[in-house]
């Protein structure tokens, strides 16, 4: 299928779970904003579920990646869920992350069955309703929780978007310039699924300590984010001039060496008179 006519099967997909009442009833924005508008919830409803769906497509690039990441997801929103006691999305994320691990066995490295589109898509389907239902309150916070286990695809997905359009490119047109492969050039298959999930893992992590404590939850949520954009930068995954950190960092660093240079050379004339 052709990835507009793909679309159209994912918007259609996500109006009848709308149908049947997943979705965000009303969102509770920090300072006290509430935003409650059925469009508007289905509108976000729709957009998250088609977002998310392809964003686990695009990490289907290695073996046993999406499946590996997948697992990890599952388990972390069923271990929420069990948190927030909602039993019945325990049951299916575990059963999800059970079944999912039992193909892992033969996708992972070297692949001897493979799951395609049909796979991803569907896995990515899952995780996004199950999201949704599982964090119907719909709080910043709540929405937040799922959005981190699913940074690296969510990050990868919009490089992409943003990489393809500099280059003039269709956003939909596949490329070898994804976080998992440029990861592959420098540690390999194995290692790159093994520091994908360790990544994804760490995103888990981080949701759990918000919970217990909002300040180190945002601490350590901030130094992914700043390992991961770091990375971004180095690799040249967007765009070889696109380094907004490392840019700050380098001026700041000219700076304080020219600041030096005048002191030195200012003790220098001093001493000299």
């Amino acid at each position: 299928m052709k990835p507009l006519v793909k679309l159209a099967f994912e918007v259609c997909a996500a109006f009848i779970l709308v149908a049947f009442g997943v979705g965000v009833d009303v969102l509770r924005l920090p300072f006290g904003i509430t935003i409650d508008s059925i469009a508007l919830s289905i509108v976000f409803t729709i957009i998250w579920i088609v977002g998310i769906t392809n964003a686990v497509n695009l990490i289907d690039g290695l073996d046993g990646l999406c499946g590996g990441m997948s697992v990890v997801i599952f388990v972390v929103i069923g271990c929420i869920a069990i948190v927030e006691r909602r039993m019945d999305i325990t049951i299916i994320t575990f059963l999800l992350a059970a079944s999912t691990f039992g193909f892992l066995v033969y996708n992972a490295h070297p692949a001897s069955i493979f799951m395609g589109d049909c796979g991803s898509l569907f896995l990515g389907f899952m995780i996004s309703a199950i999201s949704l239902l599982g964090f119907k309150s719909s709080t910043i916070v709540t929405l937040a929780l799922p959005m981190l286990l699913l940074m690296l695809p969510i990050i990868d997905t919009l490089s992409a978007i943003l990489r393809r359009t500099l280059k003039g490119r269709k956003f939909l047109e596949a490329d070898k310039s994804h976080i998992h492969h440029l990861l592959m050039k420098q540690f390999g298959h194995r290692n790159t699924v093994i520091i994908m999930c360790g990544i994804t893992t760490l995103f888990g992590f981080s949701a759990f300590v918000y919970m217990l404590n909002e300040m180190f939850g945002l601490l350590a949520i901030m130094i992914i984010l700043l390992a991961v954009e770091i990375f971004i930068e180095k690799s040249a995954m967007i765009s070889e001039h696109f380094h907004p950190i490392l840019g700050i960092c380098r001026r700041g660093l000219n700076r304080i060496k020219l600041i030096t240079k005048i002191i030195k050379e200012h003790k220098e004339k001093k001493s000299a008179k």
